[in-house]
């Protein structure tokens, strides 16, 4: 908690100079760390599900956490600005990835993840 609230305060401090670097190094910040999170928590999940031995059953809901994960983290890795439009196709991950689990989990596709 304290470390997501330090960035938040970073940010916002960024981000009130209102200038286009400042801009940008925010929403890398947030993007970092919502790409270090998304990878922190699988990998608790995944060490739950093993240590535990329990049943898995979540293999389409991890290729869409996995997907989203590398479509946000590729393009941040490789890019310093971002313009204002690069909004759009991230929020449209979201309606993406919940295509994409209906997708793998459809009874018609044939794939038996179990």
């Amino acid at each position: 908690l304290a470390s997501i609230y330090h960035q938040l305060i970073s940010s916002l401090q960024f981000a009130s100079r209102k200038r286009v670097t400042n801009a940008s190094l925010t929403y890398s910040q947030i993007y970092g760390a919502c790409t270090m999170n998304n990878t922190l928590c699988l990998g608790i999940f995944y060490a739950l599900i093993y240590f535990r031995g329990l049943v898995w059953t979540y293999s389409a809901e991890t290729l869409a956490i996995l997907f989203v994960t590398f479509a946000v983290g590729i393009p941040a890795c490789f890019k310093r600005t971002f313009a204002g439009w690069w909004i759009a196709p991230n929020i449209l991950l979201y309606p993406l990835s919940l295509l994409l689990v209906w997708f793998l989990e459809a009874d018609e596709i044939g794939i038996k993840w179990t």
